[in-house]
């Protein structure tokens, strides 16, 4: 699990681009000077480039979320991750997968758009059940590691959500999707996602 003081400065950042997006007011804080610079020079609108293609998709959920629970349900199936024509960088992607064991069954959409004034990244989300966008999750990558943040509500209860996308190799790629109701102090990882490229 990843210290938010390590990242304290960045976070911060990105949460007042979800805060933005929200409709609530911030005052946008100002970068460290690495940072800062990092920020300028990093064009990312290509940084998810490595998700298109079709996958063969593993994913572990956790059941009963934020109360300490370890009931874990496995599903496999598909990902499949398109670019959006005429839209530089962006993309979409689809996501169907069962359970063996309880024979759930999950279909999800997810829609990458990039802003190139913020070099910053928001994921819209949704799922056959809900058929509406979840609040964005907005971020970027440094090192090949992506980083995204948004606030939202669990079982009533304001929580942020973090995640972390990381590109193993060309053919293997990561997701960790956590959740904080503490104010980002402590952070439960609820989703993990590993994918392999299908052969062509």
């Amino acid at each position: 699990m990843i210290s938010i003081q390590r990242y304290s400065g960045r976070f911060s950042f990105l949460l007042s681009g979800v805060l933005s997006l929200s409709g609530v007011q911030a005052d946008p804080p100002k970068l460290p000077p690495s940072d800062a610079a990092n920020n300028m020079q990093h064009d990312g609108r290509h940084d998810f480039d490595f998700e298109l293609g079709t996958w063969n998709a593993h994913v572990k959920t956790l059941l009963h979320r934020l109360s300490h629970a370890s009931d874990w349900d496995e599903f496999s199936g598909t990902v499949v991750t398109r670019t959006l024509p005429m839209l530089d960088g962006w993309n979409e992607s689809e996501m169907k997968v069962d359970s063996a064991s309880s024979g759930k069954h999950i279909e999800l959409l997810a829609v990458r758009l990039y802003n190139p004034s913020t070099r910053q990244w928001a994921i819209y989300g949704s799922s056959i059940k809900t058929g509406v966008f979840d609040p964005p999750i907005v971020g970027q990558f440094q090192g090949g590691r992506g980083e995204l943040y948004a606030q939202d509500s669990w079982e009533g209860r304001p929580i942020f959500i973090r995640f972390i996308w990381t590109s193993l190799d060309a053919n293997h790629t990561h997701l960790e999707q956590a959740y904080s109701d503490d104010g980002a102090k402590t952070w439960e990882t609820n989703w993990i996602y590993d994918g392999e490229r299908k052969s062509k």
